[in-house]
């Protein structure tokens, strides 16, 4: 049940988090620009034209990749739980069963809770895209926390 867990709670996290980014990145594109917030760049990367407003590709995506570090969380826990089930040099006992699934439902639900975060973080292009990158590592790190608790649960 913990690897059920793990893996499962913490892909609909990552889920929830690529849904509101594409969601927030759909309404950015919709959205009219006022002359004053037009930024000259001197990037070399590919760019789209999007409402006036030219950003590059790799800038649109930072958002979408970080959404998806919960779910690569919940499989990490998620292995080590199979490994410990699959060795044959000691037996599985119900104490480290609850162990484990402390471990899964502690990255789950932090993976939830981060992938909640991440999704209300409206992208911004420009002089904001730093805050924005950093605000998304700051939702993200509330994953990051499960994990290591769910390393201390299940050792």
């Amino acid at each position: 049940m913990g690897a059920v867990c793990a893996l499962g709670l913490s892909s609909v996290g990552s889920s929830i988090a690529t849904a509101g980014k594409a969601q927030r990145l759909q309404e950015l594109r919709e959205r009219p620009r006022g002359d004053d917030e037009i930024e000259l760049t001197l990037e070399k990367s590919p760019r789209v034209e999007t409402a006036g407003e030219d950003v590059s590709i790799v800038k649109r995506f930072v958002g979408i990749v970080i959404a998806g570090m919960p779910a690569i969380y919940g499989l990490i826990i998620t292995v080590m739980i199979l490994a410990r089930l699959n060795n044959s040099h000691t037996t599985y006992t119900d104490s480290q069963g609850f162990k484990d699934l402390g471990a899964g439902l502690t990255v789950g639900l932090c993976a939830i809770a981060s992938g909640y975060a991440l999704s209300i973080i409206k992208p911004a292009f420009g002089k904001q895209f730093t805050t924005t990158v950093l605000l998304d590592i700051y939702a993200e790190a509330i994953a990051l926390y499960g994990l290591i608790g769910a390393l201390l649960f299940s050792s």
